[in-house]
């Protein structure tokens, strides 16, 4: 997991998990949230994205633990939803499907969220007076 800072934006924590069919669940769960509690600012205002082949882990807890969805809700691999996106933006919606790259047999997708535009810069000119130019703006009066 990686956290990401970005100036007037709230910190983002980014992971890609790998759960293999056979692995203990209780441990990926535990790395889970033990990883982003460690990289989660305080006050706990991160954005959060937890993403990748999460077959058959329980992610739950999670979910009211982080404040998480999960984005995908359709299937990702043969007859199985195994990749998840979780997130606490709201401002995500459900991704596209899209074809799987190369050899892979999962298939990928695409998340669309909000995009921000850049408010409208207003001008802002100052003038600097010195006692010197007040003596020359009075003489002209």
């Amino acid at each position: 997991m990686v956290l990401v800072k970005i100036a007037s934006h709230k910190p983002l924590i980014i992971g890609c998990v790998y759960h293999p069919p056979n692995a203990d669940q209780t441990t990926s769960i535990e790395y889970i949230e033990e990883t982003n509690s460690r990289l989660t600012p305080k006050p706990p205002n991160a954005n959060l994205i937890v993403t990748g082949d999460l077959y058959k882990l329980p992610v739950e807890n999670l979910f009211q633990q982080f404040g998480l969805r999960n984005l995908v809700d359709f299937i990702t691999r043969e007859d199985f939803k195994l990749d998840l996106v979780l997130t606490n933006v709201a401002e995500y919606e459900s991704p596209t499907k899209l074809a799987p790259i190369a050899n892979n047999d999962h298939c990928c997708f695409l998340i669309n969220g909000v995009q921000y535009h850049r408010s409208n810069y207003t001008k802002v000119t100052k003038r600097i007076v010195t006692p010197e130019r007040k003596k020359r703006s009075h003489q002209h009066i």
